[in-house]
C-alpha cells in the first residue's frame, strides 16, 4: 500500500491517443479498509493534491486535471468530517497553494459537483485555476496532457472515477501493475 497522501505516476495506456499523456494517482484513503491511517484526511487530500503537482512538474507538463477527490466512495470518511461544499473549498484551495506555475482544472462529472466546484474557484481567487464539467479521460474537455486518478492506497483503480479512467486506459491491469511497482520501489528506497 502507499502511504496516505501519496500520488503515483504511470503511463495513460490508449488515452494518450487523446492527448492525455500521463496519470497521477493521488491516495487519499483506503478502500477497504477503514479507520486511523486508512481514512482520508484533510492532510491526505492536500499532501496527494501537492504530490500530483510535483509529479506533472518534474515530468515537464505544464497543466493537471483533477477530479472532485475523496468526494466519491470515500463521502462521509474524510476526518475529521467535511461537508461536499467544505471539500470542494478544500480541494481548490490545496490546488491554488500547490500548483505553482502549472496550470489546474478541477473536471466536475455531474451538475451539483459543477456548482460546488465554481463557487470553490471563484473562492479562491486564482487566475491559473479553472473548473470544467465533462470527462475527465477526454483532454478536449479541460485542456490537459495529465490527469489525476482518485485512487485508494492500494493504488489500483476501482469504482466511480477511478474505474471510468481505468476502463479508458484499455490496460487497466499493465497500469495497476506499474503503480504497484512504483510504491514497491518506494518502499525499497524508504525502508
Amino acid at each position: 500500500m502507499a502511504p496516505l497522501g501519496a500520488a503515483v505516476w504511470t503511463g495513460s495506456g490508449e488515452l494518450a491517443q487523446g492527448g492525455i499523456v500521463g496519470l497521477v494517482h493521488a491516495a487519499t484513503g483506503a478502500a477497504g479498509r477503514r479507520g486511523d491511517g486508512f481514512d482520508p484526511t484533510r492532510d491526505s487530500i492536500e499532501q496527494a493534491v501537492a504530490n500530483a503537482f510535483a509529479l506533472a512538474a518534474a515530468h515537464a507538463h505544464g497543466a493537471l486535471a483533477l477530479p472532485f477527490l475523496a468526494g466519491g466512495i470515500f463521502a462521509g470518511r474524510v476526518r475529521p468530517p467535511i461537508t461536499p461544499d467544505q471539500l470542494s473549498r478544500h480541494i481548490a484551495r490545496c490546488c491554488a497553494r500547490h500548483r505553482g506555475d502549472l496550470r489546474a482544472v478541477l473536471v466536475a462529472f455531474g451538475v451539483s459537483e459543477h456548482e460546488l466546484l465554481l463557487a470553490a474557484v471563484d473562492e479562491a481567487d486564482d487566475p491559473g485555476l479553472g473548473v470544467v464539467r465533462g470527462s475527465i479521460t477526454r483532454a478536449s474537455d479541460h485542456g490537459c496532457p495529465v490527469i489525476v486518478n482518485a485512487a485508494n492506497l492500494e493504488v489500483r483503480f476501482g469504482g466511480g472515477v477511478s474505474g471510468a479512467i481505468g476502463d479508458a486506459t484499455g490496460c487497466r491491469e499493465a497500469i495497476d501493475r506499474e503503480a504497484r511497482a512504483a510504491v514497491a520501489a518506494f518502499w525499497r528506497a524508504n525502508s
